[in-house]
């Protein structure tokens, strides 16, 4: 007797959570028709036995590897080839049960894919024989050992897979046509099959062929609709769950109680909607609801709440289509989500593991600016977040939104500055609030009012006033009071007792801070006080003392700093100091003094290291400007995450990182923050199959008899030997972050690494037996070392078959004896007359050998001669360039590195002064040495004339005026055959009335040095000579203060060979040597540039000319 105890259930609707909240929130990628699928309704899902996943749609079979589709169509022509386009339901195999794939029709019956040979046998239904399936209608398909199990909209249907014969079933009640349409099939234990009916729900009995009915009703008389069971799942408290057109039921088959689950208007936490089209059970036994109209639900069973996902046309990660024909959990636990045209989602649930939250322009109570620079979690556990633009956030959880805090001119208790950089509670519990440009606030939570600290606006000094208003760090010590690193003011101490602040900055004292652009404080374990600078290294606060002890980086020490940026500092919990460099990752060590330092040769992403946090199994988690990485101080191995992997970007920001009381660690950049359990940052376990998925010959894909990945060999002629080979690693957590690694056995010596590439290519190959193997792993380098291969035999042509070589080696030979008989009897006669002739040429080489000697010292003359006017040449060149003791008059601290390759450079740097304003030029000439010298020659004397006579100051119009002399001294109109010749050229002009800097560029950029960071501005890409897209010159032009520095350099320097592989110094060396030496008197600086590429290029002949110019303003 069916119990009829039915409950209606109500739920919370989905918003977005945070990382602790119950309902997680889901983003989605999708599939779709612009990723090759066939169309876009996909009815069913599944994953066979090596990996690929495969889509029923309606118009055709989809195969996917996680890159590309392949489509399987009907083809009429071709009785092996699908027999129907619109399909239902698809099944594989279990390996042991055979491991086929098995397609079921919505006219055209079953199919059965022969993996082998890429082809389909099908199964039809026909009225006069009873052994044929009982419909063509198949909807679905569930599998034995020897048996499948068929659903029809004509019965039940047993498919024997060795006689390929079928047993009809047709079900008692009363209802006889409705109840025939079966939907669904699931097993129990008991030799039954549980059938999801048009007339309710039925227990088939196998053995005795007989069946029961069970039928549902809310109460007021059984409902039709209620009855229609489009599916069916069981879980493991043998509960059946049931998707009908009029809710969700839930069956207890031991009572056979039951409860109904339906949508109720105005209630949120109800079932979206009331036709259940599919339910998955997950291995997590969540129960996953797919509906018509309503999105996928998912069902908490504890609250008995549902969560409810749908479309939303605003947001580029929700579900493609509300209505829901498909669920299917694959092998790695992600979720695949079928839709009616909208294609396939897909939800991975190790994507979600690093929580996002960014401004959305939709949303007034999202965070409020993207650009994170500050993270604090205060004693209550309420998370506050600083903006570079946005002011202060407090994040409220639990509705999921932020408050605002920004600054309003017109309010003098608001927020001093809206770029909020530091945030800190004291232990009385009061707010500090470290603005970049305000000055410090602080905060009263309750009001929310601010009280500002800031810098004399006289500039007046005073214990009364902060130093700098660019404050970057704020922490207490353990007595109290706090310590504020600025940018440009050191670092105050500042008693929140009496108001005062004392103030520590740089000086000739070499016990001073080594820098007043501090950027971070922190206090260790012991109650040591470290300072990080921007430049000047890290300091050491020594109590004792009242001073400091400063690490700086040392170019000829590898045990000092990696870098002497500074961007973070913290402490592990065995008391090792960390820090974050603009260089490396930098452990001290408290024993020796010194410094290991960890970099991108250590697999980081790169060398700038933002931020640091420690978890709670000791690994240290850093923030970079490429992404985040996990390093193990224990093994020194570092795993990467990068956007790919949901981070907010993998720029992340100085200052933006916190650890939470409950040990969740939060890391800022430029588009938002991540939130993340760094113990549910669990690598990727699962072991991906490889499989060939394509071959190609000289550019064209190959199609064989047998599927590729199931050949075994392939044969080629000797006209065949470029050959290609497509492969893939059949993981879908991020397919993008797949590796591979592949050998040709008989070509390779060793395995290939070719990282994220899915190809390998081999040309030209010589007649022989080769095997290809390859190996991959998934996104977290989990490695199939069996990987896949296939044997290659390229037979060789006729003329390379052994006996042919034999036959033509003996002919040859015949031939070779046969010759060498004629010609020593042709010898033997010449030597008879040359015998006559020797004492003739005798006489004739004498002659002949004076002649040479004679014509020798004639060339030695002239080489002598051309040595003398090339040496000559040089010293008008030098007198031409600049005089030192002219130059230092105008700019005293500067230096100019002038390295010729050849005795005259095609280099050149020039300096004038016209108008109380200063032109400082460096100039790379096509070619070097005589060529060079010349342009060089030129170019000196056109400046000359532009400069010193028409008084043109602007580099703007130098260069314009410049290019217009050359092009008409070389006649350069853009014919053909006409000289190229030019230059690439950098021009400054100093204007010291009201110190500025302008520039302009022919290809050749200027580094401009402002607050210890190099700036890089580019000049126009077109030379000074005739160009086929000539535009007029460019001007930049800057502020500057005393002790800027600029550089401008010909391409010789970063272009030079050498280091141990023999390869250029290039550009990024270059500025980071030149970042390093920026506090180092110019002469120095010239003296450790020249060192520095002596060193590089050692043996290796200088290759070009080398100018570099630097000067201090």
């Amino acid at each position: 007797m069916l119990k009829t105890n039915f409950i209606l259930l109500s739920i919370l609707t989905l918003t977005q959570t945070y990382i602790l909240s119950q309902v997680p929130n889901i983003k989605f990628e999708h599939i779709s028709l612009e990723d090759g699928l066939s169309q876009s309704s996909i009815y069913s899902i599944v994953q066979d036995n090596k990996g690929f996943l495969w889509f029923a749609t309606l118009d055709g079979l989809n195969k996917y590897d996680g890159y590309s589709i392949k489509v399987y169509r009907n083809n009429l022509a071709d009785s092996n080839s699908i027999s129907d386009n619109v399909l239902n339901h698809l099944y594989v195999d279990p390996p042991e049960h055979g491991g086929k794939l098995w397609i079921a029709t919505r006219g055209n019956g079953l199919c059965k894919f022969d993996e082998t040979f890429g082809t389909f046998k099908s199964f039809y239904a026909y009225e006069s024989d009873i052994e044929s399936l009982s419909s063509n209608n198949v909807k679905f398909i569930a599998g034995e050992k020897d048996f499948l199990w068929l659903a029809t909209t004509k019965g039940l249907n047993r498919f024997n897979k060795k006689t390929e014969t079928v047993e009809r079933y047709m079900l008692d009640n009363e209802d006889y046509s409705n109840s025939n349409q079966v939907n669904y099939i699931i097993a129990n234990k008991n030799n039954g099959l549980w059938l999801g009916t048009n007339n309710g729900l039925c227990l088939f009995d196998k053995g005795s062929g007989k069946s029961e009915f069970f039928h549902f009703s809310t109460g007021n008389g059984q409902q039709k609709s209620l009855n229609i069971i489009n599916t069916v799942q069981l879980d493991k408290n043998k509960t059946l769950w049931l998707g009908t057109d009029n809710g969700l039921i839930r069956f207890n088959t031991v009572t056979n109680e039951y409860q109904i689950l339906q949508h109720i208007i105005n209630k949120p936490k109800s079932l979206s909607s009331n036709k259940v089209t599919s339910i998955v059970i997950d291995k997590d036994q969540i129960i996953w609801v797919g509906t018509e109209k309503g999105g996928l639900c998912r069902y908490n069973q504890e609250t008995k709440e549902f969560a409810v996902y749908k479309h939303d046309a605003s947001i580029r990660s929700s579900l493609q289509n509300n209505n829901i024909l498909s669920i299917y959990q694959d092998k790695t636990n992600i979720l695949w989500v079928g839709t009616s045209l909208g294609g396939v989602d897909k939800w991975n649930r190790a994507a979600e593991e690093l929580s996002l939250f960014r401004h959305n322009p939709f949303d007034e109570n999202s965070l409020s600016s993207n650009q994170v620079r500050s993270i604090y979690q205060d004693q209550k556990g309420r998370v506050w977040i600083g903006t570079v633009q946005g002011g202060l956030n407090q994040w409220l959880k639990e509705k999921n939104k932020f408050k605002h805090y920004s600054h309003k001119p017109n309010n003098p208790n608001g927020l001093s500055h809206n770029h909020v950089r530091s945030i800190l509670e004291d232990s009385k519990g009061r707010f500090w609030i470290g603005t970049d440009g305000g000055g410090v606030n602080r905060f009263y939570p309750e009001t929310g009012k601010f009280k500002t600290y800031k810098a004399s606006n006289t500039g007046q000094v005073s214990d009364r006033y902060l130093s700098n208003n660019h404050v970057w760090r704020i922490i207490e010590d353990k007595k109290g009071n706090l310590w504020i690193a600025t940018n440009g003011g050191g670092v105050n101490v500042f008693d929140p007792e009496t108001g005062s602040f004392k103030v520590y900055k740089n000086s000739e004292n070499p016990n001073s801070l080594s820098s007043n652009n501090a950027t971070t404080v922190f206090e260790d374990n012991t109650g040591t006080i470290w300072i990080g600078t921007y430049g000047g290294g890290i300091n050491k606060w020594d109590e004792k003392t009242k001073s400091f002890i400063r690490y700086k980086h040392d170019l000829e020490n590898e045990k000092s700093i990696g870098n002497d940026r500074i961007c973070a500092i913290t402490e592990d919990s065995k008391g090792r100091i960390w820090v974050g460099t603009k260089g490396s990752l930098s452990l001290y060590n408290r024993k020796n003094d010194e410094f290991e330092n960890f970099d991108e040769d250590d697999n980081f992403p790169n060398n700038a290291m933002m931020g640091i946090l420690e978890d709670q199994k000791g690994f240290i988690w850093v923030s970079t400007n490429s992404g985040l990485s996990k390093f193990n101080p224990e093994t020194k191995k570092v795993r990467n995450y990068d956007i790919r992997d949901g981070l907010q970007s993998n720029e992340f920001l100085i200052g933006s990182f916190c650890k939470t009381k409950n040990d969740l660690l939060i890391f800022g950049g430029i588009n938002g923050f991540n939130v993340f359990d760094p113990e549910r940052m669990i690598d990727n376990p699962n072991l991906p199959s490889v499989v060939i998925t394509g071959f190609q010959i000289s550019n064209q894909y190959v199609d064989f008899d047998t599927i590729i990945s199931n050949k075994k060999m392939i044969v080629l002629d000797h006209t065949q030997n470029d050959i290609s080979f497509d492969f893939v690693a059949l993981d879908y957590i991020f397919p993008e972050k797949n590796q591979y690694k592949y050998k040709l056995v008989g070509y390779d010596k060793q395995w290939v690494d070719i990282k994220f590439k899915r190809y390998a290519t081999y040309t030209n190959l010589s007649p022989g037996n080769y095997t290809f193997k390859v190996i991959g792993s998934n996104n977290d380098e989990v490695w199939n070392t069996e990987g896949a291969e296939i044997t290659v035999v390229i037979e060789p042509a006729l003329w390379q078959r052994l006996w042919f070589k034999i036959t033509s080696t003996l002919f040859f030979i015949s031939l070779v004896l046969l010759w060498f008989y004629l010609r020593i009897r042709r010898i033997k006669k010449q030597n008879e007359q040359l015998e006559k002739q020797v004492e003739l040429r005798t006489a004739e080489v004498v002659m002949q050998k004076d002649l040479i000697e004679q014509h020798l010292h004639e060339i030695s003359e002239q080489k002598r001669e051309i040595t003398d006017s090339i040496v000559y040449a040089k010293r008008i060149q030098t007198a031409a360039l600049p005089v030192d003791k002219f130059a230092k008059e105008i700019i005293p601290e500067h230096f100019v590195l002038f390295k010729p390759k050849d005795i005259v450079s095609g280099d050149f740097y020039w300096v004038g002064q016209k108008n109380g304003k200063t032109v400082v030029v460096a100039a790379d000439c096509t070619g070097h040495g005589v060529p060079g010298a010349f342009m060089s020659m030129l170019g000196i004397s056109f400046l000359n004339k532009i400069v010193n006579e028409k008084e043109i100051t602007k580099p703007n119009e130098i260069l314009n005026r410049l290019r217009e002399n050359v092009m008409h001294a070389l006649h350069q109109t853009g014919e053909e055959n006409e000289s190229k010749d030019g230059m690439d050229i950098t021009v400054c002009t100093i204007l010291h009335e009201n110190m500025r800097l302008q520039f302009a560029g022919a290809n050749n950029p200027l580094y401009l040095v402002q607050n210890n960071e190099i700036k890089i501005i580019k000049g126009d890409k077109m030379p000074v000579a005739f160009y086929d897209h000539m535009q007029p010159f460019k001007l930049h032009e800057f502020d500057i203060q005393k002790n800027d520095i600029f550089y401008i350099f010909s391409d010789g320097y970063a272009d030079q060979f050498g280091g141990p592989k023999g390869k250029k110094f290039m550009y990024k060396p270059f500025r980071n040597l030149l970042g390093e030496i920026i506090d180092k008197p110019m002469y120095i600086q010239k003296e450790i540039l020249d060192k520095k590429i002596e060193e590089w290029k050692s043996n290796i002949e200088q290759v070009d000319d080398i100018v570099v110019m630097g000067v201090r303003l």
